[in-house]
Formats: C-alpha cells, sequence, structure tokens
C-alpha cells in the first residue's frame, strides 16, 4: 500500500504541476487539475493512513482519510459545476452587482439612462455586457460610448456592447420597458 501511494504521488505531483498554470483559465484544464490534485490528495491520504496503521495497527484510519479526501473533492468538485452553470444559463458573476453597473453608466456624462442591462461571464476570465442607453446629443455619442468602456473596466468586463438611443423606443421595445 505505501509503495503503489508513493509511486501515484510522484505522478501526480508532475501532472500537477504541468496543469497548475492553465488551471484559472480553462475550465477543463481546471476539472483535469482537480481529479489530478483529488488522486494526490487520496495519494498523501492512503500514505498516512499506511503509516497510521503499520505503527499503531488503527485500521479506522483509512476509511477516516477516505471519508476527509471524498469531502476535499466534492467541495472542489462543486465550485467548477456551479461556475459552468452560472456560464450556461449567462447569470450574472456574483462579484458584479448590477445597480453598482447602473448607476456607473448613468454618471457618463451624456448618458441619461439606461435600460435592457446584462451582464455575464462569456468564460472564467471573459465577462461581457450589453445595455441600451438615452444619449440624446448625437454629439456627444461617441464621447460617451469611450467613458462606457472604460468605467466597465473597473469591474473587470471586457466585452461591451451599448445601443445608444437619442429618444425612448417604448411602442419598439416594449418588452424592456414593461
Amino acid at each position: 500500500m505505501l509503495a503503489v501511494a508513493s509511486a501515484g504521488m510522484v505522478v501526480n505531483v508532475i501532472a500537477a504541476r504541468v496543469l497548475h498554470s492553465s488551471s484559472n483559465e480553462n475550465m477543463n484544464v481546471r476539472g483535469a487539475y482537480l481529479h489530478v490534485v483529488g488522486d494526490l490528495l487520496a495519494g498523501v491520504g492512503t500514505l498516512v493512513a499506511a503509516i497510521i496503521i503499520r505503527y499503531t495497527g488503527w485500521l479506522l484510519a483509512d476509511p477516516l482519510v477516505s471519508f476527509i479526501t471524498a469531502a476535499l473533492i466534492i467541495r472542489g468538485a462543486w465550485q467548477l459545476v456551479r461556475e459552468s452553470v452560472d456560464i450556461l444559463l449567462e447569470a450574472t458573476p456574483r462579484h458584479i452587482d448590477l445597480e453598482v453597473v447602473r448607476t456607473q453608466l448613468e454618471a457618463i456624462p451624456g448618458i441619461e439612462s439606461v435600460h435592457d442591462l446584462h451582464v455575464w461571464a462569456v468564460t472564467p476570465r471573459m465577462v461581457a455586457m450589453s445595455a441600451h442607453a438615452i444619449c440624446r446629443d448625437s454629439n456627444a455619442q461617441q464621447h460617451a460610448l469611450e467613458h462606457v468602456h472604460d468605467a466597465m473596466r473597473l469591474f473587470g468586463i471586457q466585452h461591451i456592447t451599448v445601443q445608444l438611443e437619442r429618444s425612448e423606443m417604448h411602442e419598439r421595445e416594449e418588452h424592456l420597458h414593461a
């Protein structure tokens, strides 16, 4: 048991080092990384349990270490699943408050109001935003649009689509003004 656990740990340490650098950028790599780290934890746990059993005879060390390892693996997997579901459902990232984003947008000179505001994660590292904004002065629209892009960097939003409107379009956007 001790020899197999030691060999497995060496292989998993190498794999974890290879995957670690890309694990924050790509969810597939993060899944593979978490799998390898889970295997590494299981190997360490097996090693610890083997030593405890060898020198104390306490056989419950193995199931106890297995339970702790499983709990840690489930925790990491749950976080990955939750992030994946949020991306698939185009949910607003947890660190972004839509009302704060709206307030920031409406504070930009030339923007009177904002509606149909959406912020979602495309990938763990790319956040997108779309909105409609009333900017009555067509001469101020380019300046307002540039300010929008600058302001959204504060929230980590990289991909921005803004529809600038000179007047309300209630009759054409009934579903947005209900």
